[in-house]
C-alpha cells in the first residue's frame, strides 16, 4: 500500500495601496452586474479578467505554426463539445473551476453544445426574467442536442421557474 503524501505550497501575496480615481456609474453598474460587493473586489475581478485576456490574446501567435497529431483537418470530423449544466451553473454565477475556466476559453473558438435537459436545469434556476431571455438566446445559438426537445426543454424551464414564483 502506498503512502499518502501532502504537500503544502506557501505563495507570498505582496499588497500594494493605490488610489485611483474611478467612474462612479461604472462602479456601480459594475458591482451592480458581477454581484461584487466592494470596490476592490470588483478592481481585483477586472485586472484578472484584463489579464486573462492578454494571456488568452498571446495564444494567437501560435495559430497556424503548431503541428498537431490526432486531428482531422475536415470540419465535420472536427470534435463538438457538450458543456455540462453543473459547468454552465458555475460560468454564470462567476464560481471559478476549472471546468468553467475551460469553458471561458473554448466559448468562441471551439464547436459547443447543450442538451436540451441541460438547457433546462440551467435556465430554470435563471430567477429573473432579462437574465433567463439572455441566457436562452446565447444558449439555444449553440448546437442544441435533443433529448426531449428544445421547446419541451424551454417550457419545462418555464414552468419550474413559475412554480418556484408561486412558492
Amino acid at each position: 500500500m502506498g503512502t499518502l503524501q501532502c504537500v503544502y505550497l506557501a505563495m507570498e501575496v505582496h499588497i500594494m495601496r493605490t488610489n485611483i480615481v474611478i467612474d462612479d456609474k461604472l462602479m456601480r453598474d459594475t458591482l451592480r452586474a458581477t454581484g461584487l460587493k466592494t470596490k476592490r473586489e470588483a478592481v481585483e475581478e477586472g485586472l484578472r479578467s484584463l489579464l486573462r485576456l492578454k494571456r488568452q490574446a498571446a495564444i494567437r501567435r501560435l495559430r497556424g505554426k503548431a503541428e498537431l497529431a490526432g486531428r482531422s483537418e475536415r470540419d465535420e470530423e472536427r470534435q463538438l463539445i457538450l458543456v455540462d449544466s453543473s459547468v454552465w451553473i458555475d460560468y454564470f454565477k462567476g464560481t471559478i473551476t476549472a471546468q468553467a475556466e475551460r469553458l471561458d476559453g473554448l466559448l468562441g473558438y471551439e464547436p459547443l453544445a447543450i442538451g436540451d435537459l441541460i438547457l433546462t436545469e440551467v435556465l430554470q434556476g435563471l430567477h429573473n426574467e432579462r437574465d433567463f431571455n439572455d441566457a436562452r438566446k446565447m444558449l439555444t445559438a449553440l448546437m442544441v442536442v435533443e433529448v426531449g426537445g428544445e421547446e419541451i426543454a424551454i417550457q419545462a424551464a418555464r414552468n419550474s421557474r413559475a412554480l418556484r414564483r408561486m412558492g
